[in-house]
């Protein structure tokens, strides 16, 4: 039996836009010791928490995503801000927001519902298309320093296949599998 993989389904932020936004989040964690910083070969959009899985349910995963993912056209998220979150509760995160509209929404509902067959996940009611940019051990209460200008349209062509691997510094992603949206299924 092969160990459990913590998995996830998240939408990549190419560079430079994923380097000045962990410069970003550095500067929101200033000096503070409970604030983490995301790096930014970490940056992405989750589209699908799916959570462990055993590791000979992967690949029937990877498979099963594959063929979903084809059936959903390529989009585009503009960039619409910086904000604290989560809504309706006391921040403990920053997020770079992104307008996905009902394009993300399906892709998030397909992605969970299909990850529901490998797995026991929560399907989202209305995924929010954000990349996590600091977390917080405590409440953020001041305000953020200014983010200049913005940030290019994230053009979603694709979504990858995230195994989460905890180390001592932090959380690494490991990229699985890239699922190309073609809009063909």
């Amino acid at each position: 039996m092969m160990l459990e993989r913590r998995l996830f389904v998240g939408i990549s932020v190419p560079e430079p836009d994923a380097a000045r936004l962990a410069a970003y989040a550095a500067a929101c964690a200033g000096s503070s010791r409970t604030a983490r910083p995301t790096p930014a070969r970490n940056l992405h959009a989750t589209a699908c928490f799916i959570g462990p899985v055993a590791g000979e349910r992967v690949a029937p995963l990877e498979a099963a995503l594959l063929e979903a993912s084809a059936g959903i056209a390529p989009f585009v998220m503009p960039f619409t801000g910086i904000k604290l979150a989560p809504p309706g509760r006391p921040a403990t995160m920053v997020w770079a927001t992104y307008d996905g509209g009902d394009a993300f929404a399906r892709l998030a509902l397909v992605l969970c519902a299909t990850s529901a067959r490998a797995t026991p996940i929560v399907l989202p009611n209305r995924p929010l298309a954000h990349v996590t940019l600091l977390r917080d051990r405590s409440v953020i209460r001041e305000p953020l320093p200014p983010f200049e200008g913005a940030l290019k349209p994230l053009a979603v062509d694709a979504c990858v296949l995230y195994a989460s691997v905890t180390r001592p510094e932090g959380p690494v992603y490991q990229a699985l599998a890239r699922f190309p949206l073609s809009g063909r299924g």
